[in-house]
């Protein structure tokens, strides 16, 4: 671990650096910084989800050690990430909408639902304490979170802000903070499927 703290260590600096440079948006100001802290978080916890859904069909194929901690461990993660993005979006949320929870947006909804869901689902898998089916509750959730995301609509949340943003500063501010997000979340997950893999020695049983 201490070998490649770096890592995350750089990705962190990083990600601030680009988002303290990046000018202020001509309406949210620097409030924008945060909505992307948010949307990179949404955005890292879907690609782990989908990490999960490989590691899953891999481990259910190859029976390999490495891909059931792996399994285990994006299961972790993808919902700290996306549950981590929630909280966070309370403030801007109050700030632009006047209320902590928009109940009433469609994504707001899809997300409270994925958290509950696959926080139901992974659990009751693990309480089983068949691999098989928690390798198999990551493939459904990895499947279906990125179905859902693109499915959903929208009333106030604004479907791809940056996209569609004019400032390339921007643009390229919040791209830089993505990847660096992403890094964090896979190294994270590196480090809690080394303690599935070292401390609780997965090897098609707990």
């Amino acid at each position: 671990m201490r070998r490649t703290l770096w890592i995350p260590l750089a990705a962190l600096c990083l990600m601030i650096a680009a988002l303290l440079l990046m000018p202020p948006e001509r309406h949210l100001g620097r409030l924008l910084a945060l909505i992307y802290v948010h949307g990179t978080l949404v955005r890292t916890g879907i690609v782990l989800f989908v990490m999960g859904a490989i590691a899953g069909a891999i481990a259910l194929i190859k029976d390999s050690p490495d891909a059931w901690a792996w399994t285990y461990a994006l299961q972790a993660t993808s919902l700290g990430a996306w549950l981590s993005g929630f909280i966070i979006s309370f403030y801007p949320s109050y700030v632009t909408w006047g209320t902590l929870v928009a109940w009433s947006e469609p994504r707001t909804q899809m997300v409270v639902k994925v958290i509950a869901i696959a926080t139901m689902v992974f659990l009751v898998a693990r309480w089983l304490g068949d691999h098989r089916i928690v390798a198999g509750a990551s493939v459904v959730i990895g499947l279906i979170v990125p179905l859902l995301v693109w499915r959903t609509g929208v009333i106030r949340h604004p479907i791809d802000p940056v996209g569609t943003s004019p400032s390339v500063a921007l643009r390229t501010a919040y791209t830089v903070a993505l990847f660096c997000m992403i890094v964090i979340g896979v190294w994270v997950t590196a480090q809690v499927a080394h303690h599935y893999r070292t401390h609780r020695h997965v090897h098609g049983t707990l």
